[in-house]
């Protein structure tokens, strides 16, 4: 009698697999033709988004991937978990239809002959398609960065959204296959998992009190906005603990010299303008920023080369990759938010040491010309030359012959050049690279304004502040290249083109916020040229705690 039951069972769990197999493909074969030239009906009045849904099934022969035997598989409840979490990654789940796809799945009835196979497949399809769109926003970005960023230089990605997805309906780990389709820019995990603890601190602590304004705060400074000052750094980590709590002692000097340091702030250790007003942007608009960078990071290649070069315009630097490793950390100028540094991919080709100034038209007409027509002794003091047009070639001409006063700066015909010199605004060295931009990278007459701590000073181009350093690295592969010979080259004064065996690669890029592994703290900067449209990113609050560590409880002491 129990073998009889147990093949009755068996047989009802075969009929209705079967019978859910017949009925559901046949939903989704109509729902995909009737949504030819038209959105394809995933749920109700919920229509699917994904382009990429119908040849999904298409390729699947129109079989549920989800839902087997009424249930979901093992990867269908990871998937819905795995949406659940895409806020972890930046995104909104409420995109990938989660309220929806967790409504319908709650009203599954595991081997129930009166199934309804309508839910089922309402609830495939609703499935498919929030995570088509899911891995689409995870590869490619969630805003169109050709909208966002126009001279981004936007990666070739060549993963297989489709293939990646079919791959999950079997896969024993679906988290493994997204994190292999995720952004493979080095620190992106890391600046995931610190967007977990953001959120956190957003759920848990509801985020941080804004400090009162008022005067400078420091080391010896007692009361209620030292109190907020302590648990705003207690929160964000800075700051190991609340001893002394409404005593601004020298452990919290130093807490507020970390934070200075993580935000681009000059950091002396107290709590001015700058520094409060950093403290007091929420917790909401740290998550948006992060948010915002990792998704640039996706615009990010995905592969870099051996030895590589990146200058990040917000934080004013130019960092050398050799094998993994930083191998050079150097200060960098930068353009004005009016004459903004632009980003790009490119290699560096050519060193030019002792180089020319040939002075761009629009400084010509705009800083040169009004300094020449102010002081006649301007273009001799500067060593700059005069250059005009005449059949089609500039002609060096005599500046003391030209009437000054009547040239005007809307039409004007002449060049300038600067020659190699100790003034010269190119420095002693200038790196060449193709690019539309017409910028480059340079040394600099200047060297003080590397001791700035805001750097936006120059009219795009990048000036180096450890310009022989970044040359010894860009020369190392040359054949009988040696520090005395270029020494001597350089002393010289002459003008002279180096090609480099290996050319550098080059990337200009606009991160605002980044991991920093040797603190294990994220790293903010100002938005210098306006670029971060935070409220493009969204905050998806949950009720229950992210899987992540706790955030204690501050807990004064007195003592």
């Amino acid at each position: 009698m129990k073998k009889v039951l147990l093949l009755l069972a068996l047989f009802s769990v075969w009929a209705l697999v079967n019978a859910e197999d017949f009925v559901t493909n046949k939903q989704i074969a109509d729902r995909i033709k009737a949504g030819t030239g038209k959105p394809i009906i995933c749920a109700g009045k919920l229509t699917c988004k994904s382009p990429l849904l119908a040849k999904f099934y298409d390729g699947r022969h129109n079989s549920l991937a989800w839902v087997r035997g009424g249930v979901l598989t093992p990867s269908g409840t990871a998937l819905i978990e795995a949406l659940q979490n895409a806020y972890l990654d930046g995104l909104d789940p409420r995109v990938y239809h989660i309220k929806q796809i967790e409504k319908m799945a709650n009203a599954l009835q595991p081997n129930d002959s009166s199934v309804d196979f309508n839910t089922i497949a309402n609830l495939d399809l609703t499935l498919s398609d929030g995570l088509l769109l899911y891995i689409n926003n995870l590869v490619y970005g969630w805003r169109d960065g050709k909208v966002l960023y126009p001279n981004w230089p936007i990666a070739s990605k060549k993963i297989d959204l489709i293939k990646a997805a079919n791959n999950m309906v079997t896969a024993d780990d679906i988290n493994k296959i997204l994190q292999d389709i995720s952004p493979k820019y080095p620190e992106y995990m890391k600046l995931r998992e610190k967007l977990s603890d953001y959120y956190q601190v957003a759920i848990e602590n509801n985020g941080w009190e804004a400090i009162d304004d008022g005067d400078i705060l420091k080391e010896g400074d007692k009361g209620d906005r030292v109190k907020l000052l302590q648990k705003r750094l207690y929160v964000s980590g800075e700051l190991e603990n609340l001893k002394h709590f409404g005593e601004f002692d020298s452990n919290l000097t130093k807490a507020v010299t970390m934070y200075q340091e993580n935000n681009g702030i000059e950091a002396d250790g107290t709590v001015g303008p700058q520094t409060l007003a950093a403290l007091n942007v929420p917790v909401a608009s740290r998550i948006r920023q992060i948010e915002l960078n990792m998704d640039r990071m996706r615009f990010l290649p995905d592969e870099y080369p051996s030895r590589f070069a990146m200058v990040n315009i917000p934080d004013y630097s130019l960092s050398v990759f050799e094998d993994g490793k930083l191998t050079l950390l150097s200060p960098v100028v930068v353009g004005k938010p009016n004459k903004k540094t632009c980003v790009l991919n490119s290699q560096i080709t050519t060193i030019e040491m002792n180089p020319f100034w040939n002075v761009p038209t629009s400084i010509a007409a705009k800083e040169t010309l009004p300094a020449v027509k102010a002081d006649p002794k301007f273009l001799k003091d500067n060593d700059i030359k005069v250059f005009k047009l005449k059949n089609g070639r500039y002609s060096e001409v005599d500046p003391g012959k030209i009437d000054w006063k009547k040239v005007k700066s809307d039409n004007l015909n002449y060049r300038f050049r600067q020659d190699p010199g100790d003034d010269n605004a190119m420095g002693k060295l200038k790196f060449k690279f193709a690019n539309t931009c017409g910028i480059y990278l340079h040394d600099s007459p200047f060297p003080e304004l590397f001791d700035e701590t805001q750097r936006g000073f120059s009219h795009g181009c990048v000036r180096v502040g450890m310009p022989i350093d970044f040359a010894d690295v860009l020369l190392a592969p040359n054949e009988g290249w040696s520090q005395k010979g270029f020494d001597t080259e350089l002393a010289s004064g002459k003008n002279k083109l180096v090609q480099l065996k290996k050319p550098l690669q080059l990337y200009i890029i606009y991160l605002t916020a980044w991991y920093d592994k040797d603190i294990d703290f994220v790293q903010f900067r100002p938005d210098i040229y306006g670029n971060d449209k935070l409220s493009l990113y969204p905050v998806y609050l949950q009720k229950k705690k992210p899987q992540q560590k706790e955030v204690e409880k501050p807990q004064p002491d007195d003592a």
